[in-house]
């Protein structure tokens, strides 16, 4: 058995071996943009904060995709109030993609007319991504409801809800129906 000198050899890592800390590695592609990636460890670390909770009732997770930040906001503190958790926002379906695959959403609510690829196009991919996701088809133009209804139904999503008619009430209902895939 080799002997010991009683001293500690020097490091050749980044950081001294004595500072306690390890470099971090980024585990996140290079193709995602630095905004994003800032995002969803804001996200991670406020959705750990409010999961923080004495019962061990599971939250249902929502992801919100609309290109609008105001309505963003709005639904956010709609959705808080009913006792869901928003884990992130997106405005478009690119965005979106990588929000699912990160934070696997229970919910995605997207709206409908979306800049690029529509939430009638994107919404199949973003159910692709996360196996038990549910999809809310959202939108502001009232004249076109009955075929955004249509095309929730088309497309497997679990409903189609015009903006203005979004409250407390049908976004609870969204928490409590049970995920008919599981």
């Amino acid at each position: 058995m080799p002997e010991s000198s009683g001293t500690m050899p020097e490091s050749s890592g980044i950081m001294p071996e004595s500072s306690g800390t390890e470099p971090v590695q980024n585990r996140y592609p290079a193709s995602m943009t630095s905004q994003v990636k800032a995002t969803i460890l804001l996200l991670k670390a406020e959705f750990f904060i409010l999961t923080l909770r004495k019962d061990s009732t599971p939250m249902t997770r929502v992801l919100i995709v609309d290109d609008q930040p105001s309505f963003r906001r709005q639904l956010r503190q709609l959705l808080t109030r009913a006792g869901l958790i928003v884990v992130g926002e997106a405005g478009d379906i690119p965005a979106a993609k990588e929000l699912v695959r990160e934070l696997k959403p229970d919910i995605a609510i997207v709206d409908v007319m979306l800049p690029g690829e529509s939430g009638v196009v994107g919404a199949p991919k973003l159910k692709g991504l996360a196996k038990n996701l549910r999809v809310i088809l959202v939108s502001a133009h009232h004249d076109s409801a009955q075929l955004f209804q249509n095309l929730a139904q088309e497309i497997g999503a679990e409903a189609f809800i015009p903006k203005d008619e979004l409250d407390l009430s049908v976004v609870r209902k969204w928490a409590e129906k049970p995920n008919d895939s599981v």
